[in-house]
């Protein structure tokens, strides 16, 4: 069981809705812990920090052995999490805005 501390409210947040969602949530939210290393509040959440998970996830995949299909999914899984955190109220508008603008919240292939 992990702790949460001050400047992991995403990672907590990200816990909370793997847990009651398929087994690819809980994959993604793994890389993106191991991502992060264990720290990551909303604030940080930005295109440069989910455009840097997005190259994490591809070129760390061989390291994995995941495949590039699968990669895609989880990445995907990831951008519907940040879409459902602005729709819950906890992404400020200009952040999901940033992410729009940088296609990252597309469907599909990224």
């Amino acid at each position: 069981m992990r702790r949460f501390y001050p400047g992991q409210e995403f990672l907590k947040y990200f816990k909370e809705k793997a847990d009651v969602k398929p087994d690819i949530w809980d994959q993604t939210y793994e890389l993106f812990y191991e991502f992060t290393k264990g720290r990551c509040g909303f604030i940080e959440i930005d295109a440069e920090k989910c455009g840097r998970f997005y190259i994490y996830m591809i070129q760390g995949r061989r390291a994995k052995n995941l495949p590039l299909d699968e990669a895609e999914k989880h990445y995907d899984c990831f951008k519907s999490l940040l879409r459902l955190a602005y729709k819950e109220g906890k992404l400020c508008e200009y952040t999901y805005e940033e992410l729009h603008t940088y296609n990252i919240l597309e469907e599909g292939r990224s």
